[in-house]
Protein backbone atom coordinates (compact mmCIF):
# COMPACT_ATOMS: atom_id res chain seq x y z
CA UNK A 1 0.00 0.00 0.00
CA UNK A 2 1.28 3.74 -0.59
CA UNK A 3 0.77 5.91 1.77
CA UNK A 4 0.82 9.94 1.10
CA UNK A 5 1.35 11.55 4.22
CA UNK A 6 0.83 15.48 3.93
CA UNK A 7 2.03 18.45 6.38
CA UNK A 8 0.14 21.52 5.88
CA UNK A 9 1.72 23.86 8.36
CA UNK A 10 4.23 26.22 7.34
CA UNK A 11 4.90 27.31 10.53
CA UNK A 12 8.48 26.16 12.20
CA UNK A 13 6.99 25.27 15.34
CA UNK A 14 4.53 22.85 13.98
CA UNK A 15 2.59 20.30 16.19
CA UNK A 16 0.81 18.72 13.21
CA UNK A 17 4.05 18.19 11.28
CA UNK A 18 5.41 16.29 14.43
CA UNK A 19 3.03 14.30 14.28
CA UNK A 20 2.67 13.78 10.41
CA UNK A 21 6.05 12.78 11.23
CA UNK A 22 5.68 9.94 13.84
CA UNK A 23 2.75 8.90 11.79
CA UNK A 24 5.23 8.00 8.39
CA UNK A 25 7.39 6.30 10.88
CA UNK A 26 4.66 4.45 12.74
CA UNK A 27 3.04 3.54 8.85
CA UNK A 28 6.64 2.16 7.84
CA UNK A 29 7.41 0.20 10.67
CA UNK A 30 3.93 -1.98 9.41
CA UNK A 31 5.84 -2.42 6.13
CA UNK A 32 3.93 0.43 3.94
CA UNK A 33 5.76 2.32 1.47
CA UNK A 34 4.97 6.17 2.27
CA UNK A 35 5.59 8.80 0.75
CA UNK A 36 6.01 12.40 3.09
CA UNK A 37 5.51 15.50 1.70
CA UNK A 38 5.92 19.01 4.12
CA UNK A 39 4.38 21.96 2.26
CA UNK A 40 6.88 23.85 3.91
CA UNK A 41 9.45 22.82 0.59
CA UNK A 42 6.82 22.88 -1.73
CA UNK A 43 6.39 26.05 -2.49
CA UNK A 44 2.70 25.68 -3.99
CA UNK A 45 1.40 28.68 -5.94
CA UNK A 46 -1.56 30.27 -4.78
CA UNK A 47 -4.93 28.63 -6.36
CA UNK A 48 -6.34 30.50 -9.21
CA UNK A 49 -8.39 28.13 -10.84
CA UNK A 50 -6.69 28.31 -13.57
CA UNK A 51 -2.97 28.91 -14.50
CA UNK A 52 -1.54 27.31 -11.44
CA UNK A 53 -2.89 23.97 -12.45
CA UNK A 54 0.25 23.47 -14.80
CA UNK A 55 2.88 24.88 -12.34
CA UNK A 56 5.48 21.80 -12.11
CA UNK A 57 5.38 21.37 -7.86
CA UNK A 58 1.19 21.03 -8.28
CA UNK A 59 1.46 18.83 -10.92
CA UNK A 60 4.43 16.82 -8.14
CA UNK A 61 1.58 16.74 -5.41
CA UNK A 62 -0.97 15.95 -8.04
CA UNK A 63 1.25 12.55 -9.38
CA UNK A 64 1.88 11.64 -5.22
CA UNK A 65 -1.86 11.76 -4.71
CA UNK A 66 -2.73 9.61 -7.91
CA UNK A 67 -0.38 7.20 -6.47
CA UNK A 68 -1.73 7.19 -3.19
CA UNK A 69 -3.85 4.51 -2.10
CA UNK A 70 -4.55 6.66 1.42
CA UNK A 71 -3.93 10.29 2.31
CA UNK A 72 -3.48 11.70 5.76
CA UNK A 73 -3.44 15.18 5.72
CA UNK A 74 -1.47 16.97 9.17
CA UNK A 75 -3.11 20.19 9.34
CA UNK A 76 -2.91 23.13 11.62
CA UNK A 77 -6.65 24.11 12.92
CA UNK A 78 -7.15 28.28 13.23
CA UNK A 79 -10.41 29.18 14.97
CA UNK A 80 -12.36 25.90 13.89
CA UNK A 81 -11.26 25.98 10.21
CA UNK A 82 -8.39 24.47 8.65
CA UNK A 83 -5.60 26.60 7.47
CA UNK A 84 -5.17 28.46 4.22
CA UNK A 85 -2.59 26.53 2.98
CA UNK A 86 -4.45 23.13 3.46
CA UNK A 87 -7.36 24.67 1.71
CA UNK A 88 -5.17 25.35 -0.85
CA UNK A 89 -3.94 21.85 -1.55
Amino acid sequence: MQQLVVSCSLSPASHSRVMALSLVQKLKGLGDKVRFVDLRDLDLPFCDGESCYAHPKVLELQAAVQEASAITIATPIYNFETGGATRNV
